[in-house]
């Protein structure tokens, strides 16, 4: 993995100066990705409020980087709780792929991503001011790629059309984030 993630690195950098801005977004995501996978397959867990720094601190870069204004909300209530690998490889591709379908097609000028937890769901929702999405536009392979992982935690995920822009919605049962507990043969 050192080797390709230098690679993907160096073409994030060449791309950058290029001013290929797609494709140096796409080797940045591609680099991301590279780096969920091997930080993530040595963790037990990981708590979620750790979890949402990271993602505010990447989405951050990225949308500074794309030009658009970033408004963040986290929930009210405390994040304590532990969320699985898998629960946190799905969750984050959902929110990147959100924040890149904005970057990518939307032509916003910013991003609303509120976080909400109460005692049975996590949930969030990635709101942009753009020109939204066509009544009978065909999922794309985002958004199918959406919906798969977000069905691997039993999760619901909806593309609403507010006045301007974009919203989606993630809602996740709390018992779909939480690793398995595995009894001990005794």
């Amino acid at each position: 993995h050192d080797d390709m993630g230098a690679k993907l690195l160096g073409l994030a950098i060449s791309a950058q100066r290029a001013s290929l801005h797609k494709e140096a977004d796409l080797a940045r995501s591609a680099l991301q990705d590279l780096r969920d996978v091997v930080s993530r397959s040595t963790h037990a867990a990981t708590p979620l409020s750790d979890l949402m720094a990271d993602w505010r601190m990447e989405t951050e870069q990225r949308v500074r980087a794309a030009g658009l204004q970033l408004e963040w909300r986290f929930p009210e209530r405390e994040a304590e709780l532990d969320v699985s690998p898998e629960a946190v490889l799905n969750l984050t591709r959902i929110l990147r792929e959100a924040v890149t379908n904005v970057l990518r097609h939307a032509q916003a000028s910013r991003i609303l991503i509120d976080m909400q937890l109460d005692d049975r769901h996590f949930s969030f929702s990635v709101e942009d001011d753009g020109i939204g999405i066509a009544p009978q536009a065909e999922p794309h392979r985002g958004m199918s790629s959406m919906q798969a992982r977000a069905a691997a935690l039993d999760a619901d995920i909806e593309w609403q059309r507010p006045a301007h822009g974009c919203r989606i919605m993630l809602h996740v049962p709390l018992h779909k984030l939480v690793p398995v507990q595995h009894e001990s043969a005794a």
